[in-house]
């Protein structure tokens, strides 16, 4: 991303857009000033809104437009001081010149860099049904920058809402069908012999994503089971060799094209492919090819928090934390497991950098608060539930790390999402110190090293952790949650709930609603002799957690992938 440019500058240009004609708009961007205002627009303002006179006419102008020639110098004005899902809805393929709705695109489809308001979440959403809606109707001579739009598309802030998402992933997944080519394909019938199953990943090298996805074929009975791993990139490292021994097989598909791929997968004619990545967020490789029919029983796992929407899966694999009313949110078929969705495999020996509380700024003496959630987990409601707790307790401090090398990619906004807090902690009454950044680091055992400095960990929500929250119970850090309405929402109260914290005859930590997670979290930041008690309890639980049971993981999954293909073979 290009540097963020200066709230006074980005309102001045502005103000010089907002005050051109259609004509002179379309001249300016043409000329020398498209380049560099494309340039500011890659970056949204840092702290809004600075100027709400100017972005309130930007607006009315917006909604006022008499046709799409009156929409460029309004738009680019609002883009400059606002997020565009802010802005009234519009179509970028119809409603815009040609001259400028291409070059918009990624500006329009990339989705919030963080959240800032409540609600942002559900917001993004709707504004992604506007542009998918541009992409079904775009003209036939168009059909090309509707291909470029669903490209750009990035829906991961969407996950962090309540709403259901089906309709969405839907539309959407219909969408990747038909630019992916995904023609009509009548899988083969099952033979006899060993079930053939497919597990196909984005990468299978060292990454958390590769140990949640080994224990989905390494505890399998191989005289019912011959499993191939099939990877599109990724690194030749230690785990990659782990995982071709837990797996047996793994064929590398990287440099093929897309048919070709599709020609690899169905020549091997299997019973089950299991689609091991997050499909549901961007049209990437992996989700392209998953878009097309690859074999008989083609299942969406958990990498994929919310459904799919592609046309070429069947069913989806849930647990026992997905409540029943959430089975109407999946396009697949959902099969359940007797048990919690998620299982991991242990980690290679990572040697944790040495951090210690004076490194980061924070004395020796604070309570620490620790959150490892992803950045596209930190809901404005979450932030606002976690500064609370610092104003009301004088001896916390709050540590985000919220930039794991998996997740924020490789340009975080790490100084936009710095100021956010630090004015919100201000908001609070909160000195600013008391909220401190970790991160982005390098390597996967710094998780395990903020873990070893923390008192207490506070899981966002409503889209709770799962993989972030390996090494804080690692650590014996009590952590507090939330319960929610799906499998994305209950994924932690899963892992905690088989600990056996209940029967301490302390109170809960998995929380109703925000009012009982503010209550939790203020008894355990008021009480170290319980959090020491928790923490013992969780080390001893530990090596018996239903997330860590290989084994018996395994039993329930060959009874699930037993009933899907049972069930698939009586089909016509």
């Amino acid at each position: 991303m290009s540097a963020t440019l200066p709230a006074f500058r980005r309102i001045a240009l502005a103000r010089r857009w907002l005050a051109r004609s259609p004509s002179e708009a379309e001249a300016a961007f043409l000329g020398p000033e498209g380049k560099p205002l494309l340039a500011a627009l890659d970056t949204p303002p840092l702290r809004w809104p600075e100027a709400p006179d100017l972005l309130d006419e930007a607006v009315a102008r917006l909604r006022h437009a008499a046709s799409p020639a009156d929409h460029p110098a309004p738009l680019l004005a609002g883009l400059l001081l606002t997020e565009p899902y802010r802005l009234p809805p519009l179509d970028p393929i119809s409603d815009l010149p040609y001259w400028l709705g291409p070059a918009l695109f990624r500006t329009l489809a990339r989705g919030p860099d963080f959240f800032r308001e409540p609600g942002d979440p559900d917001r993004w959403a709707r504004w992604a049904e506007t542009l998918l809606q541009a992409i079904e109707t775009a003209p036939p001579e168009r059909q090309d920058d509707g291909f470029a739009l669903l490209d750009d598309l990035r829906l991961h802030a969407a996950f962090a809402g309540t709403g259901d998402l089906k309709p969405l992933m839907q539309r959407r997944g219909k969408l990747i069908a038909r630019f992916a080519r995904a023609e009509e394909w009548t899988p083969p019938r099952r033979g006899n012999g060993p079930i053939r199953l497919g597990l196909l990943a984005m990468r299978l090298d060292d990454r958390p994503n590769t140990r949640f996805l080994l224990p989905h074929v390494a505890g399998l009975d191989r005289d019912r089971f011959a499993v191939t791993g099939y990877a599109l990139a990724g690194d030749e490292d230690d785990m990659a060799a782990l995982a071709r021994l837990r797996i047996g097989q793994v064929k590398r598909l990287d440099g093929l094209s897309l048919a070709a791929r599709v020609a690899a997968l169905r020549n091997d004619r299997l019973d089950v492919l299991l689609i091991g990545g997050n499909v549901a967020a961007a049209m990437d490789p992996l989700a392209r090819l998953a878009a097309h029919r690859l074999a008989p029983v083609q299942v969406a796992l958990a990498s994929s928090p919310v459904t799919t929407g592609l046309p070429g899966m069947t069913h989806v694999l849930i647990g026992s934390e997905t409540p029943p009313q959430a089975d109407d949110q999946y396009t697949e078929q959902p099969a359940r497991l007797g048990r919690p969705f998620c299982c991991f495999a242990p980690g290679l020996a990572q040697e944790a950098p040495a951090l210690n509380r004076a490194d980061l700024g924070i004395p020796a003496e604070a309570i620490l608060l620790l959150s490892t959630a992803n950045l596209m987990k930190l809901t404005d409601e979450a932030l606002e539930c976690w500064l609370s707790l610092l104003a009301e307790t004088e001896n916390s401090v709050l540590l985000l790390s919220p930039f794991n090398p998996f997740w924020a990619g490789g340009d975080p906004p790490v100084a936009r999402f710095r100021q956010h807090v630090e004015d919100r902690a201000l908001a609070h009454g909160v000195a600013r110190w008391r909220v401190r950044l970790a991160g982005p680091f390098a390597d996967a055992g710094s998780l395990a090293a903020l873990a070893g400095l923390a008192d207490l960990c506070l899981d966002a929500f409503p889209y709770a952790g799962c993989t972030s929250l390996l090494d804080p119970l690692a650590a014996g850090l009590p952590i507090v949650t939330m319960r929610g309405v799906s499998q994305r929402g209950n994924q932690a109260a899963a892992m905690l709930d088989p600990l056996g914290l209940d029967p301490l005859g302390l109170g809960p930590l998995v929380a109703k609603n925000t009012g009982e997670y503010r209550r939790i979290a203020l008894r355990l930041i008021g009480d170290p002799a319980e959090r020491r008690t928790i923490g013992t309890t969780i080390r001893q639980a530990l090596p018996g957690a239903p997330f860590l049971d290989g084994a018996g993981f395994a039993r329930s999954l060959d009874a699930a992938l037993s009933a899907m293909i049972a069930e698939n073979r009586w089909r016509p």
